[in-house]
């Protein structure tokens, strides 16, 4: 009985690790493909990628139009899309299904990463269960979106460099990671560097600057970035360079781009309360104790902790510079506080009693269980009538396959509705926006927000011409037969 026991507690740590993936697997693949595509972002790089993959020309990105060349972003995810696409055909699922594969690898290069630190179990396991636990990188990586994808690049590199202290060969990974990371999201990948510089400096390892593979590693990797981005200055030249990093990267400092209104600091802080429960609150109580037991005396902090603290909150503070701040900027952070707190809780377990660990053990499971309501309710939420952004793509596809099916030549048109991309993708037909008073006749459909609706049906003119064909809680579609009238539509 002892020998089964003594071989069970031998495997436990992989059984345990293969629970978590598993039950990552379940977060980040059950019902995937269920929300539809959402605009903006969502839409535009779905259309990025199978116009791409229906060109002649794989290497570089057609726009959202079918048009023009589109470099807004760098080519690795697209193509991930690209091949999803070919296995499993354009559902939501298959082209979600790259992030979420990214996700997933996040979570395990985490535990990885944390054990190679520390040479603990527990720490290991912890770290990946609060990286998975902290809302916003699951629900991140069920989307369309580059963040939790160049996330998991940065913590391969972080990974590959600390490993490479031991064994030189790693530092490969290093530079891989980079690279894999600037294809993915352009700079951002970069930031494993200063990441890497952080943790030499409280682990006083700066031996790498001397050793061969580390300068290989940053051949290999500019053998991986480089030649795309080569072949796209040969191609695009000036062109190129201003939209990909002047327009994209460098102005966003200091302008508000993509929705970046000029937010101060406090928005990030906000929403890491929101999104990130408990585990940025936990972050922050954590580090003040540090602060209060240490002071400003470094030698004395534990490494993994301050390496890791110093991480998360390097990451906030190089966002918060920049005008432009949106919220998904900062899933890089996430799992540097991950490692923190699971270093600082399983401290407290090894210097506590038995009793001691049971109530430490037991506030953890208190705030695991917190972590994962905020986490299902936010990736369950993505279906729910109390999201606006989902509500409004649901209402959006259906409109939008409605017109695929039963419209041939008609001209559809837009009011009081900004973001088109969701609509366009699934009628597959040009909607028009109206800004201004417009002469219509025939025949023609009318995609308004619900408040438009409520305007224009009280005008007996209006309800006598019109079809109300579909109606949502946030955009109504109308169908209108002036025939050989003209109808003027007064649009303020």
């Amino acid at each position: 009985m002892k020998s089964i026991i003594s071989k069970t507690k031998k495997f436990f740590p992989a059984i345990f690790l293969l629970m978590i993936i598993l039950f990552s697997s379940v977060l980040f693949f059950f019902r995937l493909g269920d929300a539809p595509l959402w605009d903006f972002d969502e839409v535009t790089y779905v259309q990025v990628a199978r116009n791409t993959l229906d060109s002649d020309n794989r290497l570089s990105l057609i726009g959202p139009d079918n048009k023009s060349y589109w470099f807004d972003k760098p080519p690795l995810c697209f193509w991930a899309m690209m091949a999803s696409i070919k296995l499993f055909g354009a559902s939501e699922f298959a082209l979600r299904l790259p992030y979420a594969l990214f996700g997933l690898m996040g979570i395990i290069l985490v535990w990885l990463l944390a054990y190679q630190l520390s040479n603990n179990y527990w720490i290991a396991h912890l770290s990946s269960i609060i990286l998975l636990l902290s809302g916003d990188f699951v629900f991140a990586a069920r989307q369309v979106r580059m963040d939790a994808a160049v996330t998991t690049a940065i913590i391969f590199a972080v990974y590959g460099f600390v490993k490479g202290w031991k064994n030189p060969k790693w530092y490969l990974g290093f530079g891989a990671g980079i690279a894999i990371g600037i294809m993915i999201k352009s700079v951002i990948g970069i930031l494993a560097i200063p990441i890497a510089l952080i943790f030499s400096l409280v682990y006083s390892r700066w031996d790498w600057i001397k050793d061969k593979f580390f300068w290989l590693s940053v051949l290999f990797g500019v053998l991986i970035a480089a030649p795309w981005h080569i072949y796209e200055t040969i191609k695009f030249g000036a062109d190129f360079w201003n939209s990909y990093f002047i327009f994209h990267v460098a102005k966003r400092v200091y302008e508000p781009i993509a929705g970046g209104d000029g937010r101060a600091i406090v928005y990030y802080i906000k929403n890491l309360f929101i999104y990130i429960e408990p585990w940025f609150p936990l972050l922050l109580v954590l580090a003040g104790y540090l602060i209060y037991k240490h002071k400003l005396k470094f030698s004395q902090y534990p490494k993994l902790q301050l390496a890791s603290l110093l991480s998360a909150l390097f990451i906030l503070f190089i966002f918060s510079i920049p005008v432009t701040k949106l919220w998904f900027y900062l899933e890089p952070m996430y799992p540097f506080l991950a490692i923190f707190v699971a270093a600082f809780f399983v401290e407290i377990l090894l210097k506590r009693g038995r009793e001691g660990r049971i109530q430490t053990g037991l506030i953890m499971v208190i705030f695991i269980l917190v972590g994962f309501i905020n986490t299902y309710s936010q990736i369950m939420n993505m279906r729910s009538k109390y999201t606006y952004e989902n509500t409004l793509a649901e209402e959006e596809k259906k409109i939008g396959l409605y017109l695929s099916e039963n419209v041939q030549r008609e001209n559809i048109y837009a009011i009081d509705h900004v973001y088109l991309n969701t609509l366009w993708y699934y009628s597959n037909h040009n909607i028009i926006p109206i800004n201004s008073s417009i002469n219509l006749s025939g025949r023609f459909y009318f995609i308004l927000s619900k408040e438009y609706h409520e305007q224009y049906s009280r005008h007996k003119g209006f309800r006598e011409k019109s079809e109300l064909i579909i109606e949502g809680d946030k955009i109504v579609l109308v169908a209108m037969d002036a025939g050989e009238e003209t109808v003027k539509l007064n649009v303020e």
